[in-house]
């Protein structure tokens, strides 16, 4: 089950107010792991996308491992689906931030 399809079944099984507090608490624990793997990896004058995910996928095992049961029943694959999340969002970045105005046609 994808990490969208457990936080529907979450709404449906607990309720909006409950399900809405659960996400922003598991967006925050990725967002922290995503945004400590940026400033970890980034480098100014070369890529390192591909650094920054394998940092990422590193944080979010070893939190799937060590803090399951502030997990809420999240595996490491939900955690990593939340990050794409994230990314969709614009919240999580994978390079330097680029002026998204100046790139649409």
């Amino acid at each position: 089950m994808s990490a969208e399809a457990l936080l529907i079944e979450m709404f449906y099984k607990s309720g909006k107010v409950e399900a809405e507090k659960n996400y922003k608490h598991l967006r925050t624990l990725v967002n922290v792991d995503c945004q400590e793997a940026f400033d970890e990896t980034k480098q100014a004058d070369q890529p390192f996308g591909e650094q920054m995910l394998m940092n990422v996928r590193s944080r979010l095992k070893r939190r799937s491992i060590e803090e399951k049961e502030r997990l809420l029943g999240f595996s490491y694959e939900h955690l990593l689906g939340i990050a794409g999340m994230l990314t969709e969002e614009c919240t999580v970045w994978w390079s330097h931030e680029l002026d998204l105005k100046e790139a649409q046609i």
